[in-house]
């Protein structure tokens, strides 16, 4: 079904379902074809419009909803502080709704931001990519790609259509949350393989799978935080020259980069770029002046005078 992106013709009535079809390839013998209805909804009458402006913009929850939602928020509370509590209410929530987006949401700040847990053998990195894998696998179960490429990839209703209809507004919302998610799974997912095969080149080809998937999903004019900005511009350049094997055009884009950033996400671009000089024969002196830039703009220590 596809929403039509123009106002609907004056003799068309609700209920009438609106028939047409997309091809694509005409000149070729097989030829794409595909098929879209669209069911014309009713008009909301005066009394509707009226009625809606006093309910709740959000839906009535049930207890259980509540409930779901009040340890979802205790969780989020006491995620850094390495709580023996964590896993437990998690491990909870997720047999309520295992493919609830909000928890799934959690879970991955929980993997990026929380401690390392003190039973856990492997180095931080490694930690941190399993336990971004194991919600990616179980985002992929509450995620239908297939309909959020769909649903995407028409035109968005305008706002006074939302407006309008209640259940237009509710599935705009709901895309818009698992799109956001899918996202930012993808781009950890994706900056944790990065790390992990600029440690070991034997893991690039993960790295590289990661990186195509993300590409699908991703693009540098989407991103809006500042720490997923440098996330994605660091794994953009390892990509380059752990993948591709362009160290040039790693160095060109982060040295791009420095004038994107300040503080603590320029601090990260500099300190890839003098690997970068560092991994590079002839660029040692590039590397040293490097260092001793961040020795002056970062340094360890106060001095008294």
């Amino acid at each position: 079904m596809s929403r039509p992106a123009t106002e609907l013709p004056a003799f068309v009535s609700p209920g009438d379902v609106l028939v047409g079809a997309i091809s694509l390839d005409k000149d070729n013998e097989g030829v794409t074809s595909m098929k879209m209805i669209y069911p014309v909804p009713p008009k909301p009458s005066k009394d509707e419009k009226k009625d809606d402006k006093n309910e709740d913009s959000e839906e009535e929850k049930t207890l259980e909803d509540v409930v779901f939602e009040a340890k979802l928020a205790h969780l989020a509370k006491i995620r850094s502080k390495n709580s023996t509590q964590y896993p437990e209410i998690a491990n909870e929530l997720k047999e309520e709704k295992p493919t609830n987006i909000k928890l799934l949401t959690e879970l991955l700040s929980f993997a990026l931001e929380s401690p390392k847990p003190e039973t856990e053998k492997d180095n931080e990195t490694s930690w941190r990519a399993k336990a971004v894998d194991a919600v990616y696998a179980d985002g992929k179960k509450a995620i239908d790609t297939a309909a959020l490429a769909q649903y995407f990839g028409t035109n968005e209703p305008d706002k006074d259509e939302l407006d309008e209809d209640k259940e237009a507004k509710e599935l705009n919302k709901e895309m818009k949350e698992q799109r956001d998610f899918l996202r930012k799974v993808l781009l950890a997912r994706a900056s944790l393989a990065g790390t992990l095969a600029d440690e070991d080149s034997s893991l690039a080809d993960q790295f590289a799978e990661a990186v195509k998937e993300l590409k699908t999903w991703v693009k540098a004019d989407v991103v809006k935080d500042d720490k997923d900005k440098v996330k994605l511009t660091l794994l953009n350049a390892r990509h380059s020259r752990i993948c591709k094997g362009k160290v040039a055009s790693a160095i060109a884009a982060l040295v791009k980069a420095k004038k994107d950033f300040t503080g603590k996400e320029l601090k990260q671009v500099n300190e890839e770029l003098i690997k970068v000089y560092g991994l590079c024969e002839g660029m040692e002196h590039l590397a040293l002046n490097g260092k001793e830039n961040m020795y002056a703009q970062y340094p360890s220590f106060k001095r008294s005078i």
